[in-house]
């Protein structure tokens, strides 16, 4: 007993870990660039046998960071959260015998989205636009997008783009880097990863905008977790943030994969801190 892999197709995504017992609440994960649904977080989708975790809803968001660009991927977690959150998807709920759970009309209580690197950065554009939406309702006259009352728990995000060092970096001086980059750059989501690129500079400047107006949106303030040493992108954070860790050890790939001894991710997406 405990959580359940689930899959289902959806254009959100098409797996979920689902808890057996009273869901109060839905962890939405969003990976990054050339990453996976379930491989990008480790031991996540078998979560600790704790009450926090065994009241929670796992949900993997699935894209394709290679072929769709950076507002795409957002408007699709922004206009399509909805369907998951606050009332549970049907389709997950269920396996291919019967289903998980007997309580499957029960509301979520909370939402927390955990993104890595580009993740990160698409949750947060999925945020700022509902802002726009609802701002263009003038708050009162529409429903309140869900997202916005969001938790978001976010490692090594891409804020600020993508800046190797290290090897990595010396590897992009070479000529070989350079001729890959020439097909990188013809779409999905790596030109909006490059520092200064439109798309990174207006999230961050509509984010911090909308922070200073004391618009009532906790998914405005993130909390982050970076790998150190962190040698893919650069560690720089949002006005809006109050947090802001470092886990010695990690790189930028193993910062939001936790196992056997190396639980701190659980804590942070479960209190925002280590």
């Amino acid at each position: 007993m405990g959580h359940f892999l689930s899959c289902f197709e959806h254009d959100l995504a098409e797996s979920a870990a689902v808890t057996d017992r009273t869901a109060r609440r839905l962890v939405v994960f969003v990976h990054g660039w050339r990453g996976h649904p379930l491989d990008t977080w480790g031991g996540f989708p078998e979560p600790p046998d704790d009450v926090w975790w065994r009241e929670a809803d796992l949900l993997f968001v699935a894209y394709d960071s290679t072929k769709e660009s950076m507002t795409a991927s957002a408007d699709r977690l922004r206009s399509r959260i909805g369907d998951f959150y606050p009332r549970p998807y049907e389709a997950m709920l269920t396996n291919e015998v019967a289903s998980v759970r007997d309580d499957r009309d029960r509301d979520y209580e909370e939402l927390i989205i955990v993104g890595h690197s580009l993740g990160a950065v698409v949750a947060r554009r999925a945020v700022v636009d509902a802002l726009d939406e609802w701002a263009s309702t003038d708050y009162e006259g529409g429903t309140r997008p869900s997202i916005l009352d969001a938790r978001l728990r976010l490692f090594s995000p891409a804020s600020a783009g993508f800046a190797p060092r290290g090897l990595l970096g010396a590897f992009r001086a070479t000529p070989t880097w350079w001729v890959a980059e020439m097909f990188l750059r013809r779409g999905g989501a790596y030109p909006d990863l490059q520092p200064g690129s439109p798309v990174l500079v207006s999230t961050r400047k509509r984010t911090e905008r909308y922070g200073s107006e004391d618009v009532r949106a906790g998914a405005l303030a993130a909390h982050l977790l970076w790998a150190n040493p962190e040698r893919v992108v650069t560690t720089e954070r949002y006005d809006t943030d109050p947090v802001s860790r470092t886990m010695d050890g990690t790189d930028h790939r193993s910062v939001c994969k936790p196992d056997i001894g190396y639980t701190a991710p659980f804590h942070f997406v479960q209190a925002g801190t280590l």
